[in-house]
Order: structure tokens, then C-alpha cells, then sequence
């Protein structure tokens, strides 16, 4: 089985660097004291030197490590642990990668960092596609989905979706896979992740190839070639290289095939890539086999064992006993045939046994489930918060109306205090003035009775004196006689 399949790590495409980004943060780290920033320059410098200088990577991730550890900073101690899991996974030890990436995802959870824990869970779920346990790698990567789509995150959710195609591929639904693969290539495109979109063209690649496809699987390993060129990253075009050698190999172009083989081998060796060396060496120990280069095909079949042993690879372990089965049958060692077959058949049954379908549509089933609960959750989650929304409406509205009620109660209360004040005041007045009114008029009575005495009196006064003519001349007669 000619097949590579490139699985969906959750690494930002930060990780491929130009030389003077590298040199800028050098300097920057330089002038940097020890606390947890040095830390996460420590680990931002690992990134960059994955894909171009692997023992400087080591070094950074190694120096972040024992800080963070010094200073218990949780967050770069975690980082820490990811990225050492990572270059365990390159490296084919897929027992040291579980074991890191497990401790960096408990402090992920004692942090509560979601988008972290199901970056990890969703990398594990990769590591568990390798080891070809494909119903634990598809309960991983269904929990990371979970997280993905509760905090919206769409790139994280893409790379799940990536990571669940190949599992579908791998239980050789390959039209599913394939129908997976285009819609987050569309995604890909909308989001412009190009490593998102080069890891999927490589997918769709391989997929095709599983269905002897193999032009329309060479044009879009082809693309994924390219992308992988433009981003400087060495190991996946090691990757790329060795599956287009696969596909010339089915067309018939040994010689060409064979040329790719070489190329990707010499990338891989010179940057220690043992995934793919061990791809490498197997795709050429078949195209040995065909050319009669028996003893070749077993050197190069033996080392490609050794990588899928030491990394736990099933599925590539399987693929090379039933090649070592071929090649022990040609050369007449029929025992040796037998025992290759045999070891062939139980790692085969093992990783694609009725169980495990079973599991797997298990694990689906519950996932669709799971799904739909989380929908109908959310559907009435948003009910509830509209009925809530429009209860506190309601009681904002009633608030309001007994607010401006219990105002015009005041008001009217004030108003008819006022009027019952105003009335009291003005029949005080008027009692007031009617008062005022007898009074006068008691007054004028008075008045008019004086007068009236003052002219009566005159009147008797003047009756009883005499008359001023009179009294005139009894005046002159006093003169004269005096």
C-alpha cells in the first residue's frame, strides 16, 4: 500500500520563518530579562526553527522548558511540553508524543484554557490516527470539535474536520474522506490558510491514490508540492515527494518514481524527518521488489520496519510484512513467507477489525447525537433568552408606566392639596371680606348716626341762639351806649 496521509497538527503557520525574522528575535532575546516573557520568546524562536534547523528548535524549546519550570509559569511549561511532543512526533516516537502532549494538556485544563486543550486533544487524536487507533483518534478529535465550535473558532474546527476525513479515509470511506477534504479546502480558501490548504491538497492527493486514481492524485500532491516550497517547510515536501514517487510507481514509471524517492530521502536524512524516511525506504523496497533487487528491497524494507516499530506505526508495520511476505515467497523462503503473512494478517485484523468499525460507528453516532443535543441546547438557550429578554422588557415597561402612574398620583395628589388649600383660602377670604363688609357697614351706621346727632344738636343749638342780625345790633347799641 503505497498511501500517505498528512495529518492535521495544530501549528500556526508562524512556524516558518525567514532568516531575519529568526535574527530580529535573537536580538530581541538578547535584551530580554528572565521572566515569563523570555519564556515566550523562547518558545516563539522554537517555532521558527522547526522546519529549518531542528537542534536549534531543540535548544529554545529545551531553555523555555527549565524557566518556565523555575518560574511556574503553567502557560510556557505547557507550551513547552507541546512543542517537545511535536518534534517526538516527527521523530516517529509516537509513545514520547502522547506522553508530552498529555502533560501539557493538564495544564491546559487546570488554566481553563479552552482553545488550548482542544489544540492538544485534536494533535493526540493525530497521534492515535498514526498508532491506526482510529476510534480513539476520532473521540479525541469529535472533543476538540466540541470546544472548536463553542468558543467559534473556524480554523480549529477545520483542522478537526481534516483530522476526521482521514480517519474516514483510513476505514477506506474514501468518498467521504474526499467530500470532507474539498469542503475545508474551500474554507481553507476563505480563511486563507495556505498550510491548511497544502496539508489537504496532500490528503485529497493520497485519497485518490487509495482509489487508483493516480494523475488526479499527482496534480493535487502537486499543489500541496508547491505550497510546501513556498513556505519553506522541508519536511512535508520530503513528504509530498515521496508520495508523488508512489504515484509514478502505479503509472509505471519506475525510473521516475525512483527519482522522487531519492530527492525526498535526501531532504529527510540531511534534517532527520523519519516519517518520511520510513515512507521513503518502503516505496522504494516495493519498486525494488518489481525490479528483481531482492536484496535492496530487504534492506530498505527492514528500515522502514524499524521506524514503524519504534514509533508504534501499525498500519505501516502491517504494510511492510505483507511486502517482506511477497519478497521471502519470490526468493523461496516460503516459511519466512508464511510468518511475514501471518504477522501481516493480525496487525491488519487489528487495526481494521469488525469491532473497530463498530466503535468507530459508535463514536460517530454518538458524536451526531451529541451534536444535535448541542443545537437544540443552543435553539433553546436562545428561546430562553429571548423569553427573558422580553420578560425583562415587560418588567422594565410595567416599571416604567407605574413610575410615571405613581408620578401622577403626586401630582394629582399635589394638585387636589393645592385646590382644597386654594378653596380653604379663598372662603377665609371671603369670610374675611363679608366680615370686612359688616363691619363697614356697622361703621357707616355709627357714622350716620353721629351725623345725623352732630346735625341734630345743630340744629337745637341754633334754635336757641339768636340770630347773627340780632345779635349785630344789640353789638352796635352796646357801642353807643357805652
Amino acid at each position: 500500500m503505497h498511501m500517505r496521509v498528512i495529518f492535521f497538527l495544530l501549528l500556526s503557520s508562524s512556524f516558518f520563518a525567514q532568516p531575519h525574522e529568526i535574527d530580529s528575535l535573537k536580538a530581541v532575546i538578547q535584551k530580554q530579562k528572565a521572566d515569563s516573557n523570555l519564556v515566550n520568546q523562547y518558545h516563539v524562536l522554537a517555532s521558527k526553527y522547526f522546519f529549518v534547523e531542528r537542534d536549534s528548535a531543540m535548544h529554545y524549546i529545551l531553555k523555555s522548558k527549565l524557566l518556565a519550570e523555575k518560574l511556574n509559569y503553567k502557560r510556557g511549561l505547557s507550551n513547552a511540553f507541546f512543542q517537545l511532543g511535536y518534534a517526538d512526533y516527527q521523530n516517529g516516537n509516537f509513545f514520547k508524543t502522547i506522553e508530552h502532549w498529555n502533560a501539557s494538556l493538564a495544564l491546559k485544563n487546570q488554566m481553563n484554557d479552552k482553545s488550548g486543550v482542544a489544540k492538544v486533544l485534536g494533535s493526540l487524536g493525530a497521534v492515535y490516527i498514526s498508532q491506526s487507533n482510529f476510534p480513539k483518534a476520532l473521540e479525541l478529535c469529535n472533543k476538540a470539535l466540541f470546544i472548536y465550535d463553542s468558543i467559534q473558532d473556524q480554523a480549529g474546527s477545520v483542522y478537526q474536520l481534516g483530522n476526521i476525513a482521514i480517519i474516514h479515509q483510513y476505514n477506506k470511506d474514501y468518498n467521504k474522506a474526499i467530500e470532507t477534504y474539498k469542503r475545508v479546502v474551500d474554507i481553507c480558501l476563505k480563511l486563507n490558510d495556505e498550510r491548511g490548504l497544502a496539508l489537504q491538497y496532500g490528503n485529497l492527493g493520497s485519497a485518490y491514490h487509495a482509489m487508483k486514481e493516480f494523475t488526479t492524485a499527482i496534480e493535487y500532491v502537486e499543489q500541496a508540492l508547491s505550497l510546501f516550497d513556498k513556505m519553506s517547510d522541508m519536511e512535508h515536501q520530503a513528504l509530498m515527494l515521496t508520495t508523488l514517487g508512489a504515484c509514478y510507481e502505479n503509472l509505471g514509471e519506475l525510473d521516475k518514481a525512483m527519482d522522487y524517492h531519492f530527492k525526498s530521502i535526501a531532504i529527510a536524512e540531511k534534517n532527520n524527518y523519519q516519517m518520511a524516511l520510513g515512507l521513503a525506504y518502503f516505496n522504494m523496497g516495493n519498486i525494488e521488489l518489481k525490479q528483481k533487487k531482492y536484496k535492496d528491497a530487504q534492506n530498505h524494507l527492514a528500515k522502514c520496519l524499524s521506524f514503524a516499530k519504534s514509533g508504534g506505526n501499525l498500519e505501516q508495520q502491517s504494510n511492510v510484512h505483507k511486502s517482506l511476505s511477497f519478497l521471502d515467497s519470490l526468493q523461496g523462503n516460503f516459511k519466512g513467507a508464511f510468518l511475514n503473512h501471518r504477522l501481516y494478517k493480525i496487525l491488519e485484523d487489528s487495526i481494521y477489525n469488525e469491532n473497530k468499525r463498530k466503535d468507530l460507528t459508535r463514536i460517530e453516532l454518538n458524536y451526531e447525537f451529541q451534536k444535535k443535543e448541542m443545537a437544540n441546547k443552543a435553539e433553546q438557550d436562545l428561546k430562553d433568552a429571548v423569553y427573558v429578554a422580553e420578560h425583562k422588557k415587560q418588567k422594565m415597561i410595567l416599571a416604567l408606566v407605574s413610575g410615571i402612574l405613581f408620578i401622577l398620583g403626586l401630582f394629582a395628589i399635589f394638585i387636589f392639596r393645592s385646590l382644597k388649600t386654594t378653596r380653604k383660602q379663598k372662603m377665609a377670604i371671603e369670610v374675611k371680606n363679608k366680615e370686612t363688609e359688616l363691619q363697614k357697614k356697622i361703621i357707616e351706621e355709627k357714622n350716620k348716626d353721629i351725623t345725623d346727632s352732630i346735625i341734630y344738636a345743630k340744629r337745637i343749638q341754633k334754635a336757641m341762639m339768636p340770630n347773627d342780625v340780632l345779635i349785630q345790633k344789640n353789638l352796635i347799641k352796646l357801642k353807643k351806649n357805652g
